[in-house]
């Protein structure tokens, strides 16, 4: 699942111009963003050679099964907490992009995410006392927020896709441009 997720969002970010446009090749047979797998998967096998297998065996099978289980939750959680920093910070490069950036809605909330899970990359790799007992508060909270934003955005239209909007204002200003 992170796999494919991690190559599709390599693609659209090449695809927007913010990465190099090798990892846009699509395979010929398969149609399949080919090179951006590839991509996703050398950075697994680097982390999975430097990270998991030295760590599950110092600390895993010598420790017994929980261990081994612990410590491989620890390593995937922290690499898709780390994905999904890369993927918040990445969006105001993009909104600067479309010259559509917002302070608040483009940098500060994502930022904020990315802080948030900072904060959980750092507690999943020391004590988990402390964040867990502030759990009691922060669900609950999540879930009044996500509520409270549902209600006031019931009624407002949201485009989800910018770059077919951006494609099609091009296209006019050339259609305009050629006559």
């Amino acid at each position: 699942m992170f796999g494919n997720s991690a190559a599709r969002e390599l693609y659209s970010l090449a695809r927007d111009g913010i990465l190099p446009k090798v990892f846009t090749r699509i395979h010929k047979k398969y149609k399949s963003p080919h090179v951006a797998v590839i991509a996703v998967f050398i950075v697994a096998l680097v982390g999975i050679t430097f990270g998991l297998i030295p760590l599950v065996y110092y600390y895993g099978e010598n420790h017994g099964l929980l261990y081994l289980l612990v410590i491989n939750s620890i390593i995937g959680s922290v690499f898709t907490l780390t994905y999904h920093i890369i993927v918040n910070e990445t969006l105001q490069v993009f909104m600067h992009y479309l010259k559509q950036l917002n302070p608040i809605t483009h940098i500060l909330a994502p930022t904020t995410a990315s802080a948030i899970i900072g904060i959980a990359i750092y507690y999943s790799l020391i004590d988990l006392a402390w964040p867990l007992s502030v759990a009691y508060i922060f669900l609950p909270g999540l879930v009044i927020l996500a509520i409270v934003i549902t209600y006031y955005m019931r009624h407002n239209n949201v485009k989800m896709d910018t770059i077919e909007e951006e494609n099609t204002k091009r296209a006019k200003r050339r259609e305009k441009n050629d006559l």
